[in-house]
């Protein structure tokens, strides 16, 4: 989600620890649904913030509408930023029924060696060059990384 006036954004953004926010929320049903957010506005040139949800709260997520994947989202985003307006812009995507993705982003589980795999995927092969935070060698879950890599070619 973006907004066109730069005094839209009402969270912090001058250290690196302002790149992610986390929401603390009760051990109940809404625990871990839109409570995580990244702040992309320096690759985007406005003010900028990405939604994140994951695991079977993703799943589920994809069965709602728009309107109430935006009224979650925004519930939180008020909770944690009070008086923010609503974006100018925003995206919802269902990764899940993208038929070339199928709802996969990085991440390490037990019994395979995350590090081992993002080195070998950061090597070209021949003229196809792969991006994004498989390939990054210190993280995952975020696109940032893919901007980082396309900068060191």
């Amino acid at each position: 989600m973006s907004w066109e006036d730069p005094a839209a954004k009402i969270w912090p953004d001058e250290k690196e620890e302002d790149k992610w926010f986390l929401m603390a929320t009760p051990d109940d049903e809404t625990t871990g649904k839109w409570t995580t957010f990244s702040n992309p506005s320096e690759f985007k040139g406005v003010p900028s913030l990405t939604a994140w949800i994951g695991g079977e709260d993703a799943i589920e997520a994809e069965k709602q509408s728009d309107t109430e994947i935006f009224n979650d989202v925004m519930k939180n985003l008020n909770a944690m930023f009070p008086g923010i307006s609503s974006p100018d812009a925003v995206i919802i995507t269902r990764w899940g029924q993208e038929e070339n993705v199928l709802g996969a982003y990085s991440y390490p589980y037990p019994g395979e060696n995350y590090y081992r795999d993002q080195n070998i995927l950061s090597r070209p092969e021949g003229n196809v060059f792969f991006a994004g935070e498989a390939t990054s060698g210190n993280g995952w879950g975020s696109v940032s990384f893919g901007h980082v890599l396309l900068r060191d070619l």
